[in-house]
């Protein structure tokens, strides 16, 4: 196990169970099937499920690696997070939700070895990569759980909340986002990371695409997966701060062979 906790604090024994070194939430059943699975699935086929070895490693990967490019984007952004979060210059509580294998918040945790790292996720099976991976890490708890029906987390205690790459698979993002809020701390901040956001012509467009990928590979997987759009983002109900630069023009993308531009928003949602 990979947990000498320093987030030893008693919510922790209290509302969760420590099995195989992730904590569970006694209200939360492990379910392998529905939206486990049908991801799992996916991922699969796209070549994103990987050993410890690779795991360990990212988001490294050799040159030649069939997703080399995609992953010099994740690693330009989680560079970017990191030194934001080493600004602040204290010891932060910090909560990724829909952490999957874990590998963003053992990067995080690496570079703030005095802040403390929470990874949340429904797929079990990730989760126990992460723990199997990240042995070293001793400021990480890894909890399963689903943010949009526990009440076990303690209110008003996290710093910063963040989605990498998963704000996708919340339906509702004001529902969302007024869940999570009871749980930061004064001053606390919610970010985005890493997941495109649409206009609204453009998210029925995305919508159709998504439908007509998965029609091919794990059609139940359309059911988990939603097309975020800024209008909805805008009605949040909370101050919304864009902490990157786009490309103001589609055509830019195309010429971006050295990615200097991020292709995705990074968002700081703050309590008005």
């Amino acid at each position: 196990m990979s947990s000498t906790n320093l987030i030893s604090d008693p919510f922790l024994e209290k509302n969760y169970v420590l099995r195989d070194g992730i904590y569970i939430n006694l209200n939360q059943p492990i379910d392998s099937k529905g939206f486990q699975d049908a991801y799992l699935d996916v991922r699969d086929k796209e070549g994103r499920l990987y050993d410890i070895n690779t795991l360990q490693l990212l988001p490294g990967v050799a040159e030649n690696h069939p997703l080399a490019h995609e992953w010099g984007i994740r690693k330009r952004s989680a560079e970017k997070f990191a030194a934001y979060l080493t600004s602040k210059n204290k010891d932060l509580k910090v909560l990724e939700i829909g952490c999957g294998n874990g590998w963003l918040t053992n990067y995080l945790a690496k570079r703030l070895p005095d802040s403390q790292f929470i990874g949340m996720d429904v797929n079990w099976a990730e989760l126990l990569m992460a723990e199997e991976a990240f042995t070293d890490a001793k400021n990480i708890n890894w909890i399963y759980d689903e943010i949009s029906k526990q009440e076990s987390l303690p209110k008003q205690y996290f710093d910063i909340v963040y989605f990498a790459a998963a704000i996708q698979y919340f339906p509702n993002l004001k529902d969302l986002f007024s869940k999570v809020s009871k749980y930061l701390a004064a001053g606390g901040e919610i970010h985005i990371l890493d997941s495109p956001f649409y206009s609204n012509k453009q998210a029925k467009k995305a919508t159709q695409r998504s439908l007509d990928y998965y029609a091919k590979s794990a059609p139940e997987m359309a059911n988990y997966y939603f097309h975020q759009t800024l209008k909805n983002l805008n009605r949040s109900g909370f101050k919304i701060k864009k902490m990157n630069a786009t490309p103001p023009f589609s055509f830019l993308k195309k010429l971006d062979k050295k990615g200097l531009w991020d292709y995705f928003g990074w968002y700081c949602l703050t309590k008005p």
